[in-house]
């Protein structure tokens, strides 16, 4: 299958680039505030990437729920991350298809005994957060309690544990994120999932943006469909899906009706899906039903990614890898055929012929046994592989009978005819993997009783009541039809046969102008990307001359620096020697004061204490010794300034990688030294060629980049060595690190992990564009929460190594 291709920004109008959200403060594992105060969270990391793949860029603002949900009315942001889709709902939204689904539960606390269910909360104080599901399903159902609507769950779960309501009505998972977060162990849930407060959540927009919505529905079965939406997953649910929980995950074909299928809003429908539900209620859990394409669902089944399929047929080599209920029901699988195709009575009779089958279902296990393999056509849904039937790509189909007639009847295939015997009846059971085979023990169970109550009956009635013999009935009278009206054949027969040549031109020009799109999305991306380089070349350059500027800038200070800084040297050298001068006289005026009268003597030493002779000329050599010392930390800058400001030549010059190094330091010095403590580690390393400038430049911004990942006190180690030809650098912290995500895409322009404003992503590329333009390279490691190390490499001439 090709890889769908995303939407880029760049060939985006301008106004789309960037889409505005908001997002709940403090709804885990969904919407969260990180600790750099940016959104986080499931939802909106997924609302990211859908965007990111559609070519977008998202942007969010906080609130609670209230004032998130007001936002999107209003039309102050374009889309919401998470919406569970309610029929209150569907009048202001417009949903996407729902990304996952989730239960509500009452909370209360400890000690309550009087409240096990929904009808117990009648006239009991309940709270809830304001506009969520849980108040209007509370609504819905018309339960005559006190309501009490607070800012947000977190808020209404700690007033419950401190006994101001009796219960709270929330979504199961989020209560028991919030209740460990808050360590309030006197709170529990009880009573099984309410069966009507169903969260299916969806991404959101404003009422007729229909353009938003097919591009978030289109982005996100990309990252479904790319892996990127079950790492999500993993990263968010694994801690809290290795404990014991009331919900499991169950699996289906999205479009094998009436089995199971996507019904027009979306959401999971047929006969299975009400069996599943009913059982669920019979056992006292709650499901998630995934619908979607049948080999994507077997798969999703060996990776442990749902916990049970409830509709697969049972065979013995699915049997070794697979354990399964007794069987729900019984479907027939029969042949296929155009009415004008030569009839078949067995599977024998189709050895060499071209036969359409669904691709993973139990009749192209039948015919790769019967070894038809080189003339199956395979269909990933019946609908699919009845109009390949109808439309003569293939000869003949071996399907289910009832699926079948329903599309039949549904595409109008009147040139189709459904065989009156049956190759097969399969066992139509649930099945899950063996390590699972308790779960199989609890369904088969469930079922039975269900069958018990006379539920099963029903149930059965409903989808399969109208199929009941129909297949025989309607192409008896097809044929009575034909037999009774030779004109009609005649003029069927034609209108077929015109249909199809139709087809097979729309089919030709379809592809035809399938292969002009391909082509002109490669342009399209090659346009996009030569794009992207050039932007990023552009910023490289202007950073550069920003940097040439600030040279220049730097070494006019330094110059002025210069001038002052001599006379003030001197001038403390020449005050050093006045001070001697002046401790010589005053040593010989001590001497004279020994002849005078007693009186007289008094009043000089009564002046010198008043006037702090003794001290001053205790601190002078101090004073004069730190103004030495500042002095000559004033030359040291200057000294790095003017390294700093020297213009790289277009051609390398010799360069000592320590003096660099010494040059950048004092450069950041001003934004490292706050927070932290730099351990120097050089040795004696040769020369390279290389630019100055620019190589200072990259360890400059791998510095401040160290500081900025110490959010406290911590320590820079910086180490220069000479190793097989090479001068290695290494810049190591101990900071919060770098997580495998971002190191990826550490070094691609614009990639920042800093606040909008506060970076312009260009550091790093920047920096790998220097260093590999000296013929060298730079690495990263880094373990979250550890820090990280930089390693920068530069060659070495032969010529410095042995002059």
């Amino acid at each position: 299958m090709a890889q769908v291709q995303p939407l880029r920004a760049d060939i985006m109008p301008p106004e789309m680039k960037t889409i505005t959200s908001a997002s709940e403060y403090d709804y885990p594992p969904f919407c969260i505030v990180n600790e750099n105060d940016l959104a986080g969270g499931f939802a909106v990391e997924l609302l990211r990437e859908t965007l990111k793949v559609m070519g977008r860029d998202v942007s969010f603002k906080f609130g609670p729920w209230s004032e998130v949900k007001q936002s999107l009315i209003d039309k102050k942001v374009q889309v919401l991350p998470l919406v569970g889709r309610t029929p209150e709902r569907e009048g202001v939204f417009d949903f996407t298809f729902p990304y996952m689904t989730m239960h509500g539960t009452i909370i209360v606390r400890s000690g309550t005994s009087e409240i096990n269910s929904l009808a117990d909360l009648s006239g009991k104080n309940v709270a809830v957060m304001q506009g969520d599901n849980a108040e209007e399903f509370l609504l819905r159902e018309n339960i005559t309690s006190v309501l009490t609507r607070t800012k947000s769950f977190d808020v209404a779960l700690q007033n419950l544990a401190q006994g101001e309501y009796d219960a709270v009505v929330v979504q199961k998972l989020l209560a028991t994120q919030l209740i460990k977060k808050h360590q309030l162990a006197n709170l529990k849930a009880v009573g099984p999932p309410l069966e009507g407060f169903v969260q299916s959540f969806c991404f959101a927009v404003a009422k007729g943006d229909s353009s938003l919505l097919s591009r978030l529905n289109e982005g996100l079965s990309i990252v479904i469909a790319n892996g990127t939406f079950e790492a999500l997953r993993k990263k968010w649910f694994s801690a809290l899906e290795s404990v014991p929980k009331s919900r499991i995950v169950v699996g289906g074909d999205f479009n094998y009706p009436p089995y199971e299928y996507l019904d027009k809003n979306g959401q999971p429908a047929g006969y299975n899906v009400d069996l599943t539900r009913a059982i669920a209620r019979q056992l006292g859990i709650a499901v998630d039903i995934q619908l979607a394409p049948w080999g994507d669902v077997r798969k999703k089944l060996e990776n442990n990614q749902i916990d049970l399929v409830q509709g697969m047929f049972y065979s013995a080599e699915r049997d070794m890898t697979l354990s399964f209920t007794d069987a729900h029901t019984l479907v027939s699988h029969v042949l296929i055929t155009r009415s004008d195709a030569k009839p078949l009575h067995s599977l024998e009779d189709l050895s060499g012929k071209i036969i359409v089958v669904m691709d993973g279902d139990i009749m192209h296990d039948l015919a790769l046994n019967a070894g038809y393999g080189k003339q199956l056509i395979l269909a990933q849904t019946q609908q699919e592989a009845l109009n390949l039937l109808s439309g003569g790509d293939v000869e003949y189909a071996l399907l289910a009978k009832i699926p079948a007639l329903y599309w039949i009847e549904k595409e109008n295939l009147t040139n189709l005819q459904v065989g009156g015997n049956d190759f097969i009846s399969s066992e139509y059971c649930y099945a899950a993997n063996h390590k699972n085979q308790d779960l199989i023990e609890r369904f088969s169970m469930g079922l039975t009783d269900l069958k018990a109550t006379g539920e099963y009956r029903e149930i059965h009635q409903k989808w399969f009541g109208t199929y009941e013999d129909q297949g025989i009935s309607r192409q008896a009278l097809i044929r009575y039809m034909l037999l009774g009206s030779i004109p009609l054949c005649g003029l069927f027969i034609f209108s077929i046969a015109w249909t199809k040549t139709l087809k097979r031109k729309v089919s030709m020009r379809t592809a035809e102008l399938v292969n002009e799109i391909v082509e002109r999305k490669k342009i399209e991306d090659q346009l996009a990307d030569q794009a992207e380089r050039l932007k990023a070349s552009q910023s490289m350059l202007i950073q550069q001359e920003k940097l040439a500027a600030i040279g220049q800038l730097a070494a006019g200070v330094a110059h002025e620096i210069n001038n002052p800084l001599g006379y003030i040297s001197s001038n403390l050298t020449t005050l050093g020697n006045y001070r001697e001068k002046l401790d010589k006289y005053l040593n010989t005026l001590d001497e004279a004061l020994f002849v005078l009268p007693p009186d007289q003597q008094q009043l000089v030493a009564k002046s010198r204490k008043q006037h702090k002779i003794d001290l001053v000329l205790e601190d002078l050599p101090d004073i004069i010794s730190d103004a030495f010392e500042g002095t000559e930390r004033i030359k040291k800058i200057v000294l790095g300034m003017k390294s700093f400001s020297r213009t790289d030549n277009d051609v390398p010059s010799p360069v000592d990688i320590n003096e660099c190094l010494e040059s950048a330091i004092t450069i950041v010095w001003n934004e490292i030294k706050y927070n932290s403590e730099l351990e120097r580690d050089f040795t004696e390393i040769p020369t390279l060629d290389g630019f100055p400038q620019q190589l200072a430049q990259v360890f400059m911004n791998i510095l401040v980049n160290a500081s900025h990942a110490i959010h406290e006190k911590g320590q820079i180690h910086l180490r220069s060595r000479f190793v097989d030809g090479q001068v290695v650098v290494t810049v190591t912290d101990n900071g919060s690190g770098i997580s495998e995500m971002t190191i990826s895409k550490i070094f691609d322009p614009f990639f920042t992990t800093k606040d909008p404003g506060k970076g312009t992503g260009l550091g790093m590329s920047i920096a790998r564009e220097i260093i590999q333009k000296h013929g060298g390279s730079i690495e990263v490691r880094s373990e979250v929460g550890k820090g990280s190390e930089f390693t920068v490499s530069l060659p070495v001439a032969e010529k410095y190594i042995h002059p």
